[in-house]
Parts: structure tokens; sequence; C-alpha cells
């Protein structure tokens, strides 16, 4: 059985994009690669710097956080979801900056706060509390923002 088609085939999408294993075996899947040589491409791909999952975590923390306005909790789920190693992980969301992390939560707080059409403040307040938590975000961060936002409404 050749192989090289496969390996090359997999290689020029590892290029164009950042990959991880459990990643590139859904495509070799999708692309009827025989199961048997999955070891052999995942470790030619890994050992010639294609695949990185160290760098995979950060590529995705990085990009889920400043582009998807997601929170620590969402990121690390999703990364856990695709086998990413514990330790990948925590460093990825270490480099997410703490200042940062608060600016885009309050952000993304005020937006759904215009967005929501009630005056009752426990309800206003559950919503934006539920809103977060879906995001991702810690829940005593949350409680922390929503609180500041909606008392210096008052």
């Amino acid at each position: 059985m050749d192989i090289k088609p496969y390996l090359n085939k997999a290689a020029a999408y590892c290029a164009r994009y950042e990959t991880c294993v459990s990643d590139l075996k859904k495509k070799l899947y999708k692309w009827k690669v025989p199961e048997q040589l999955y070891g052999q491409i995942i470790e030619y791909l890994t050992s010639h710097g294609f695949i990185d999952e160290q760098r995979y975590a950060r590529s995705f923390a990085h990009d889920r956080f400043y582009l998807n306005g997601w929170g620590r909790r969402k990121i690390y789920f999703q990364l856990r979801q695709k086998d990413i190693d514990e330790q990948d992980i925590s460093q990825a969301l270490q480099l997410i900056d703490e200042q940062k992390y608060l600016e885009k939560l309050r952000k993304i707080i005020l937006q759904k706060k215009s967005l929501i059409k009630t005056t009752d403040q426990s309800l206003l307040r559950q919503k934006l509390i539920n809103f977060a938590l879906g995001r991702g975000y810690e829940p005593e961060l949350i409680y922390k923002v929503v609180d500041e936002l909606l008392n210096s409404e008052l």
C-alpha cells in the first residue's frame, strides 16, 4: 500500500491549516485513508513540524479568545475534546492577558445588555450571567463584572 499520496495530501492540509492529531484523524477518515496508515502519517507530520499540538493549543486559545470572545473554560473544554495535553492547554491559557480578558468580558456583557429589553434588574442580571457562562467565563468574574455594571447605573 502506497502511503505517499496520503502523506502528501495530509502535509499540504497541515501546511495550510494549524491542526491537531484528532482533527487530522477526522480528515484522514473523511479522505478514506486506510486506518493502518494513520500512525505513520501522524508520526511523519509530527516529526517534520507539520503538527505541533502545543502550537495548535496556543493558536486555538488565541483565536477563540480574541476573535470569538470565548472564556478560558470554554476554550479548555474544546481543547480537551480534541485530546490536547493538559499541560499544553494550561500554557496556552496562561498566554491570555488578564487585563484584556476582563475587558473582553465587560465588552460582551455590555453588548448583550444593550440587546436585552427588560426593566426587571434581577432578570437582566440572570440573563447576563447565563450569557457569559455560555461563553465560558468563570462564574466569580462574571458576578463581579455584572454587579459592577449594574450598580454603576443605579
